[in-house]
């Protein structure tokens, strides 16, 4: 039995996910970007690993066809 979870749905608290203690993460889905699409991310912490962050951010933009106007 599969189950598709969007993240917005999870990612519950801090190290806290929806997973059921008989669960594994088998894969995660991340689309693909479009023509004029860039997507960053940003996160700023003291150490590199296993660190409450200070900031984070995510970022997305898409330009309208051969300009430089965000849609």
């Amino acid at each position: 039995v599969t189950r598709k979870v969007p993240a917005k749905n999870f990612f519950l608290h801090y190290r806290k996910v929806d997973l059921q203690p008989n669960e594994i993460l088998l894969s995660i889905a991340i689309p693909f970007t479009k023509p004029g699409e860039y997507v960053r991310e940003f996160k700023q912490a003291h150490r590199r690993e296993d660190d409450i962050a200070i900031v984070n951010a995510g970022m997305r933009v898409r330009f309208a066809p051969d300009t430089n106007t965000g849609e």
